[in-house]
């Protein structure tokens, strides 16, 4: 059963004999928040097959590794591909004296990692659709092995969650926005100070970023028709404080926009998610949900973190 306010995190950890320097074991630390890539019907995050990871194997060098299991798995191996050695590419590199790894894989245009064990990263600012769950490598999560020679990861969120549940008769949606009114960055450049057996924090830089995140699908999301069944859209953003609430902007997938406020001062805490009050969605016309007009006058935006 979903609450308002959920946490997942229980460690479980594999020692694995140190055979192939290659191979990573990858669990999820469960001991009171929510993690991993897709979510389950008890709000868990599961790997999924060929889930991509950038590891930094004991150095400043962002490497691509794979997971190498089948889907909604809780644990499993991570293997490398596409690495430099293979490829006869000439790297450098700064010796670190432990691994280091973030979900999901980015270039080293988006990610990388200092000599100090800083990550800068950008958080995306589009994330897609997906049923009942976040958007597929939108979930960051960040790892730290106990020392160079470990090759146990266990994975921490870093991000909050925004859950908004819409619904309406007949409404297809092509995209849904929030953008924060008093100016708080919901995406973009960030850092995060890597420390093993502490949780991550993430520090929003002044520069390249920005003050909305939307949710995006190419094929269209047909809401559900009442409150009981409204779709919900979960929105990946960093523990944020909303000084003066957020604005909500819908596309309608045959045309037609929405943009209502939603002046309520609240936070959204690592690990845990912030339930938004059901909202209905009328339409502009009768004609295939074709645009999104206006929210109807009894509903209020509300929400819990308990």
């Amino acid at each position: 059963m979903l609450v308002a306010c959920n946490k997942v995190d229980k460690t479980v950890e594999t020692v694995l004999p140190v055979e192939d320097s290659h191979i990573f074991h990858a669990t999820i630390d469960k001991g009171g928040d929510v993690t991993r890539t897709m979510l389950s019907e008890d709000l868990e995050f599961l790997w999924n097959e060929e889930d991509e990871i950038s590891l930094f194997r004991a150095s400043t060098y962002n490497r691509e590794y794979v997971f190498d299991g089948m889907d909604e798995s809780e644990s499993g191996d991570f293997y490398e591909i596409n690495s430099p050695e293979e490829r006869g590419v000439v790297f450098s590199e700064k010796p670190m004296d432990r691994n280091y790894a973030v979900y999901p894989y980015m270039s080293s245009k988006h990610v990388a990692l200092s000599s100090s064990a800083v990550l800068t990263i950008d958080l995306p600012d589009v994330q897609t659709y997906r049923e009942n769950s976040v958007g597929p490598g939108a979930n960051v999560m960040t790892a730290v092995t106990e020392d160079a020679d470990s090759r146990n990861l266990v994975f921490k969120n870093v991000c909050g969650y925004l859950k908004i549940k819409l619904y309406g008769d007949d409404v297809v949606l092509q995209s849904v926005t929030i953008t924060s009114q008093g100016g708080e960055k919901l995406s973009g450049r960030a850092k995060i100070p890597l420390v093993y057996g502490k949780v991550s924090a993430i520090e929003m830089q002044t520069s390249k970023t920005n003050d909305y995140v939307t949710i995006r699908s190419e094929e269209g999301i047909t809401l559900g028709s009442t409150k009981e069944t409204a779709t919900a859209f979960w929105f990946v953003i960093p523990p944020t404080t909303f000084s003066s609430g957020f604005t909500l902007s819908a596309t309608g997938f045959y045309g037609g926009t929405f943009s209502k406020s939603a002046p309520l001062k609240f936070s959204v805490e690592r690990n845990k998610y912030y339930d938004i009050a059901a909202l209905r969605v009328s339409l502009n016309d009768g004609t295939m949900g074709v645009g999104v007009s206006s929210w109807e006058s009894t509903n209020t935006f509300s929400g819990t973190t308990d």
